[in-house]
């Protein structure tokens, strides 16, 4: 390979490294003010979430209320997923919703029949800032 060659192909894994960086660093940034940073980082939302064919059983795991709470069924970051937005999620309760009360921006339902709950993602301010909580394996409840 001739010098002139070998400079460019430097060049370009440079600017490779350079445009991963920044995207790092956005993704980083975008993450933080999308769902903000807790007070104290060694407190985390902890939830219990099952589900059937046609309701989620969500319990507040935690000593203090959950409030402004948006549930999303199979988040994705491009389509989105079915969401749900509550005023309050007291602690150590459980909340029991309907599949069909979720909906996408298009306002169209969740339908357990089409699709299969992934994985949930539960955003809420707390006492202690904004939190998350991200659940990838929903457990099936028994009926009830």
């Amino acid at each position: 390979m001739d010098k002139e060659k070998l400079k460019r192909v430097e060049k370009k894994i440079f600017k490779l490294f350079i445009i991963l960086t920044v995207l790092f660093f956005l993704t980083s940034l975008l993450e933080y003010v999308l769902f903000g940073k807790s007070k104290d980082s060694s407190i985390e939302l902890n939830a219990t979430i099952m589900f059937t064919e046609t309701k989620f059983f969500i319990t507040n795991e935690n000593t203090f209320d959950w409030t402004n709470v948006e549930i999303e069924i199979n988040p994705g970051i491009f389509k989105g997923g079915y969401k749900l937005t509550v005023d309050r999620v007291a602690a150590g309760q459980t909340y029991i919703l309907k599949t069909l009360q979720f909906t996408k921006r298009d306002e169209i339902k969740f339908n357990p029949l089409k699709n299969k709950p992934h994985n949930i993602l539960i955003k809420c301010d707390t006492s202690y800032g904004k939190m998350k909580y991200c659940e990838e394996y929903l457990r099936w409840a028994e009926e009830i």
